[in-house]
């Protein structure tokens, strides 16, 4: 397709059985002016290739890849796109068929404005039916502050923003396996606003243990890269320059301990306690003491040594197993 205005970049690395809905989605999109770019990042289930091979409609454009992990596979369609605009999708994802065309709209008429989101709903996909929950963000214009007090209004598979805006920053950065859009975000900050279209646009998918939101010890390197992007902009707004651009691989080894780290850990400590893991909550408890001190870590601290102890713990054990409001100690 020549000289489209809208790219659509994917990186696809199995998932095979939810591929062919996230196509199907993008060719029910009613904007006009657009190209898929996808990068099959050296899939292992044959049929990802099968289905991205089948596929008859010339706005789509294949890019097979040894497996480089998301950020550089995303990087490599980025790289290979023609729009304008660039338009994340995730794999496993639905896009309704106006997102591209309200985001759109709202890019090319508002020339302040780098990229943009919508309201999505979560969708648990490893069910018998389908369980949709709705995530909003009370704020249609988010700034920085909103990424760097971890209300991030982005889910990233979402969003769409200018390429002169993404080239400009330097686009994606390979040192960041997750939070590789809370970085580019926080960048794209200086150089202009965010926006929320306040529609149902985008459907994101949870898929058990393969996910990130789902499988803890990725969810823990995800809360670390997000700390680190978060240090990384705080930082080049006073010299100019931060820690991957100085230390490169070993920035991670510089990061400075958080409160926000504290208490992401200390509820992950309750959980597993909740539970009755006490052998990973002592792993997590043993990270978060590394973190700056908060009285919400002090006091898990605490119960963590109690329940340790043989008659004590195991009563204490049973109470929060079954106590009523063990949900909110653990998202207070």
């Amino acid at each position: 397709m020549s000289n489209p205005t809208v790219s659509i970049c994917m990186a696809v690395f199995n998932r095979s059985e939810f591929l062919e809905k996230t196509i199907e989605s993008l060719k029910k999109q009613t904007f006009c002016s657009f190209e898929v770019v996808i990068v099959n990042d050296g899939s292992t289930d044959n049929k990802v290739s099968n289905i991205l091979q089948s596929i008859d409609d010339r706005r789509f454009r294949i890019i097979t890849s040894e497996n480089r992990g998301f950020t550089s596979a995303i990087k490599l369609a980025i790289d290979n796109s023609q729009g304008e605009f660039i338009a994340i999708q995730g794999n496993g994802d639905v896009s309704m068929p106006e997102r591209i065309s309200k985001q759109h709209k709202i890019l090319s008429t508002n020339p302040q404005q780098v990229a943009v989101g919508c309201f999505y709903h979560n969708v648990h996909a490893i069910c018998e039916s389908e369980l949709k929950t709705p995530v909003t963000f009370p704020k249609l214009t988010p700034e920085a502050e909103d990424f760097l007090s971890g209300n991030n209004p982005f889910s990233h598979g979402e969003v769409m923003f200018r390429k002169t805006a993404y080239n400009e920053v330097g686009g994606y950065r390979d040192f960041f396996k997750y939070s590789q859009d809370i970085d580019l975000w926080l960048r794209l900050s200086r150089l202009g606003s965010f926006y929320v279209v306040p529609e149902f646009l985008y459907e994101r998918g949870i898929f058990g243990k393969e996910g990130v939101s789902a499988n803890r010890l990725k969810a823990l390197d995800q809360a670390y890269y997000a700390e680190l992007a978060k240090q990384c902009f705080m930082q080049s707004n006073t010299i100019n320059e931060d820690l991957i651009s100085t230390k490169g691989n070993a920035a991670a080894f510089y990061r400075l301990p958080t409160a926000s780290m504290a208490n992401f850990l200390s509820g992950q400590v309750l959980e597993l306690l909740v539970k009755g893991d006490k052998r990973t909550a002592h792993y997590f408890m043993c990270l978060a003491r590394k973190e700056k001190n908060t009285w919400r870590l002090f006091l898990v601290d605490i119960l963590s040594r109690l329940v340790s102890l043989p008659l004590l713990g195991h009563v204490l054990m049973q109470i929060l197993a079954k106590h009523p409001k063990r949900t909110t100690w653990i998202r207070s």
